[in-house]
């Protein structure tokens, strides 16, 4: 039989702090020394020592890895506001709104409550939003004169037979 064999995935970071904790524990560095070497205290060295001594090697990963963020806006929220802006864009009411505007009009008129950046995400996602460039205004713009233009010389004298005359 074969025999499955786990992986376990951890960032460089991660497989650092490991080294260092294995080196406390064989007595090699002192906890005081980890701390300074991992940039964090001694008493938060010390916890995680206690989650290694507990859990093994997976102790130091990271506790959300795999699952999402607790801050995550849930998913029905998401698809019932895309839905209305995408409503309200197709019956031409929203036609020529940006996050901006349709995320007051969704906090607004429908109580769904998210920021305007989230929203831009949501509708970039959902192919319903396209970002448009700024125009930049030109301060000044060179424009060729009429003698750059025919190759005709210019009198920039003063005297109307370009101060060739004497008196």
């Amino acid at each position: 039989m074969a025999e499955t064999r786990e992986e376990l995935w951890m960032s460089a970071k991660e497989r650092d702090r490991l080294k260092v904790l294995h080196e406390v524990h064989k007595r090699h560095i002192t906890q005081r020394q980890a701390a300074v070497e991992l940039g964090v205290s001694v008493r938060w060295v010390r916890k995680l020592l206690g989650r290694w001594r507990a859990r093994g090697d997976g102790a130091l990963r990271h506790g959300l890895r795999g699952r999402s963020s607790n801050r995550k806006t849930p998913e029905g929220v998401k698809r019932r506001a895309v839905e209305v802006y995408r409503q309200n864009q197709q019956a031409k009411l929203w036609h020529d709104y940006g996050p901006t505007l349709a995320a007051e009009e969704l906090a607004r008129q429908h109580g769904i409550v998210i920021s305007r950046e989230t929203l831009r995400q949501w509708l970039i996602e959902a192919k319903l939003w396209r970002r448009r460039r700024a125009r930049v205004e030109q301060a000044h713009v060179w424009r060729a004169t009429a003698s750059w233009c025919n190759g005709i010389p210019v009198n920039t004298t003063g005297w109307k037979d370009g101060g060739r005359s004497s008196i």
